[in-house]
């Protein structure tokens, strides 16, 4: 074996608890090749010498965030992705003039409530479980409240 390779030997080992003494086969010997460049052999000729230095200290770079838009224009679309379907909603039942009832109005009102409370969770106004506990109840209460439609129980002939 010259200084560019190291020889190793691979043997199979078979135990058991019940075992008193494992089984050892040698399945052979290994020659692994190594590569060395002029500034590795430079290093490894004085590893021996300064085993035990201190090293130089591993400073990490962390990768620079991403540019985002300011808090303002963030805000801006926000609210304009809250406020546009909700007008979308008003004008669409505006035209539609729906029978007015106590049920309509709170079934309604609870839709809002609903598109309220994801735009507070979207606003990290809200952690994602009392989020979907308040949307569990409107929603529920909502179910209840819902308008009754005539075609949905027609009985067809």
């Amino acid at each position: 074996i010259n200084k560019d390779s190291v020889e190793y030997t691979l043997t199979l080992l078979i135990s058991d608890e019940k075992l008193k003494k494992p089984i050892q086969w040698k399945v052979g010997e290994v020659v692994v090749p190594i590569h060395h460049s002029k500034a590795s052999q430079q290093q490894c000729e004085h590893s021996e010498d300064n085993l035990w230095a201190k090293r130089p200290e591993f400073l990490h770079k962390f990768r620079e965030p991403a540019p985002r838009a300011p808090v303002t224009v963030a805000y801006v679309f926000t609210g304009l992705i809250v406020t546009v379907p909700n007008l979308v909603l008003l004008t669409l039942l505006s035209r539609l003039s729906p029978k007015i009832s106590v049920g309509n109005v709170g079934f309604h009102a609870l839709l809002i409530a609903m598109m309220v409370i994801i735009a507070v969770y979207w606003l990290d106004g809200l952690k994602i479980f009392p989020c979907l506990f308040l949307l569990a109840a409107t929603g529920s209460v909502a179910t209840v409240l819902r308008p009754r439609s005539k075609a949905i129980h027609k009985k067809s002939d």
